[in-house]
């Protein structure tokens, strides 16, 4: 008998977008741990009501083998199933066995928590037919992974899970059965972000210790500079409609800092307009950038059509299917 393939992992799935008058949902705000430094989340429900949900939407086609598989099994349809998602984690001290490792800090304790409607049979024996074992916590369904156990997934009402690691998760469902523990500036924080965007991030982690290892060394050198230093939150998103617009704002240590990163991101604008590489939708972007620096705050925006974004998504498509089977070059 061949054995099953192994239990899905966590990812964090990048989605461009984001709007406003709304709230992150309570619920998901419960499993976000005290000591987290990043939240971020997607309002599922509003981007499907927007020109770009739309078309992601149309993506999604029946005739294609794969998805119809996918609903077959899971009982899950994304384009009508998926309501919101929330990210939740914090930093990990730096390991001290490699001079990468100590420079790079990963985030770690990431939980993923979702909100939807779900066939919660269906997707346990699913689960269980890739080395997931059923088990239960605090009157709660949980799903381990049983081959390597560094991943599980539990649902915490018909229409509410959460995966993480094993211990992760078990302490987000002690969270939401009991008084919520995220911190509260953070929370509050999110929740401005999530009645502002369709899609937000905030974190009170400068960003010089939350990027990875950058292999162009200027833009290495940007990221752990001592401007970035000097970032103490931030708070960014996006709004989706006919124009799609990016913004965000830093608090900084103090105004000389803002100078400074305003300063920065001026120059290194103006080596990416005069690279001849950037064209198009992409130049367009850059060229509506606006930023401000006033006291200790630095705030940004940029625009772009939704259409030219629809462009830049079907091209990447094209990319990507030209490469299938070979290295990404993206």
């Amino acid at each position: 008998m061949a054995k099953p393939r192994s239990f899905p992992r966590v990812t964090v799935l990048t989605v461009l977008a984001v709007l406003p008058l709304g709230a992150v949902d309570p619920g998901l705000m419960k499993l976000v741990m005290p000591d987290a430094q990043v939240v971020m989340g997607i309002d599922v429900d509003r981007i499907k009501g927007t020109p770009f949900g739309q078309f992601l939407l149309s993506q999604a086609k029946e005739e294609d083998k794969d998805f119809r598989e996918f609903l077959a099994m899971t009982g899950f349809d994304p384009r009508r199933d998926l309501r919101e998602v929330m990210i939740a984690a914090r930093q990990q001290p730096p390991a001290k066995d490699t001079e990468e490792k100590l420079h790079h800090p990963r985030m770690d304790g990431a939980i993923v928590g979702v909100r939807g409607i779900f066939d919660q049979p269906k997707l346990i024996a699913l689960l269980q037919t890739k080395g997931g074992r059923l088990t239960s916590y605090r009157g709660v369904n949980l799903v381990v992974n049983e081959d390597q156990k560094d991943a599980a997934l539990a649902f915490l009402d018909g229409a509410l899970l959460v995966v993480g690691k094993p211990a992760e998760v078990q302490a987000a469902i002690d969270r939401y059965q009991g008084k919520p523990a995220a911190s509260q500036a953070l929370a509050h924080r999110a929740q401005i972000a999530s009645g502002r965007f369709d899609a937000w991030l905030v974190t009170d982690a400068t960003p010089a210790r939350l990027a990875p290892k950058i292999d162009d060394p200027q833009l290495e050198g940007m990221m752990k500079g001592a401007v970035l230093q000097g970032v103490e939150e931030v708070m960014a998103g996006v709004r989706f409609g006919t124009q799609v617009e990016f913004t965000g704002e830093m608090t900084m240590r103090s105004e000389k800092d803002a100078l400074a990163l305003a300063d920065v991101v001026r120059f290194f604008m103006n080596l990416a307009q005069g690279n001849q590489n950037v064209k198009g939708p992409a130049l367009q972007m850059l060229q509506s950038l606006q930023m401000d620096a006033k006291g200790n705050m630095f705030r940004f925006s940029f625009s772009a059509p939704e259409a030219d974004l629809e462009k830049m998504f079907e091209q990447r498509q094209r990319v990507r299917q030209g490469t299938k089977g070979k290295a990404e070059v993206i």
